[in-house]
Order: structure tokens, then C-alpha cells, then sequence
């Protein structure tokens, strides 16, 4: 899996693989983990918080799913997408944290960055 580098994100390489980019209301951080079984990617939300909606179809490399949206109780917002890929069988988890707390969680860029996800084996 690969994602384009760009706008300040720095990659930290991993299972699962964390890009951090500003900490302000147009940054965040992504992690991405993968498995072999999607009953063993990381229960979500990742950090403490409630179910706000959830926001459908989403695309991710020809694959239609949907996204959920946390408030999270230490302010900000969680957006989690989860999809199995049909070839190479391999479930993803796309967690991404937005560090602003204001209004009701903007996921226009996490949406640019699913745009961009390239899935080895899958082409």
C-alpha cells in the first residue's frame, strides 16, 4: 500500500504505518494497518469518543464502503474506514485523526487521501 508523500506528511513505516502531517485544521495523522483477517484490524474508534455518522459510498481503489466519524473525547474528530481487498484477500484499517474540534468533523482531505491509496496486487 502506498500513498503520495506531499504537503509536509512524514511517514513512519510499520504495521500499522502512522503519517503525520500539522497539527492544525488542515493536518492530522493517518495510520494504516493491515491484516490477513479483518476480525484482527484494531476495534474502532481508536481513541475514546462517540459515533457522530457515518458517510457512504466512499471509494478506496475501486473498493465501496463508508467511512464513520468520532468525536473524540479529547477533542478532534477520528474518521475509520475498513475494506477487504477481493485479490490479494488482505483487509485494510484507515484511521485518521483531525486535530480541530470545531464543527462536525471535515473529511474532505481524509477523502483526498483514500483517492490516493494504490493496493499492491490489486491492479
Amino acid at each position: 500500500m502506498a500513498a503520495r508523500e506531499g504537503g509536509g506528511w512524514s511517514p513512519v513505516s510499520g504495521n500499522p504505518a502512522t503519517f503525520t502531517g500539522s497539527s492544525g485544521p488542515t493536518g492530522g495523522s493517518m495510520l494504516i494497518q493491515t491484516s490477513e483477517d479483518p476480525t484482527k484490524l484494531m476495534a474502532t474508534p481508536i481513541s475514546p469518543g462517540k459515533e457522530v455518522r457515518q458517510e457512504s459510498p466512499i471509494e478506496v481503489y475501486g473498493r465501496t464502503t463508508y467511512l464513520t466519524v468520532y468525536k473524540t473525547d479529547a477533542g478532534g474528530f477520528e474518521f475509520d474506514v475498513k475494506v477487504q481487498f477481493p485479490k490479494t484477500k488482505v483487509a485494510y484499517l484507515f484511521n485518521f485523526k483531525q486535530p480541530t474540534s470545531a464543527g462536525n468533523g471535515d473529511t474532505t482531505l481524509f477523502k483526498q487521501l483514500l483517492d490516493s491509496v494504490i493496493v499492491p496486487g490489486e491492479g
